[in-house]
């Protein structure tokens, strides 16, 4: 017993560290594709102090979505800036790096120069 709690915790931690960062390469596909095609002014801001992001839509003011890190997470801008936009064409306004921080791993994204998407290392 005592050797399966800790493979178990390793597991279900491997998961959710999985399922977040699906969900934020969905989150910054989908913030690059409103872009394109309805306007200009959407954006992924990430705020240290709720330990979040958010989808802003800035032409009408509004919250599209908040989506806190997972416990115990952390993140830090390298040489990318929050917030996250990018142009009408795909492109990445501010390309580079950033980091997010669990309790046992670190990841690397990044996001290079053209419309490609983040890779997450």
């Amino acid at each position: 017993m005592l050797i399966i709690s800790p493979i178990q915790h390793n597991i279900i931690s491997s998961i959710k560290a999985e399922h977040f960062l699906e969900q934020f390469q969905s989150d910054l596909l989908l913030t690059q594709q409103l872009t394109m095609q309805d306007h200009g002014s959407y954006y992924l801001l990430f705020q240290k102090q709720t330990n979040d992001y958010t989808l802003y839509d800035g032409e009408s003011n509004q919250t599209m979505f908040h989506r806190p890190l997972p416990k115990d997470w952390s993140y830090q801008m390298n040489t990318t800036r929050s917030p996250i936009r990018f142009n009408r064409n795909g492109t990445i306004r501010h390309p580079g790096t950033m980091r997010f921080y669990s309790p046992d791993r670190s990841y690397k994204v990044t996001f290079p120069f053209g419309i490609s998407r983040a890779t997450i290392e």
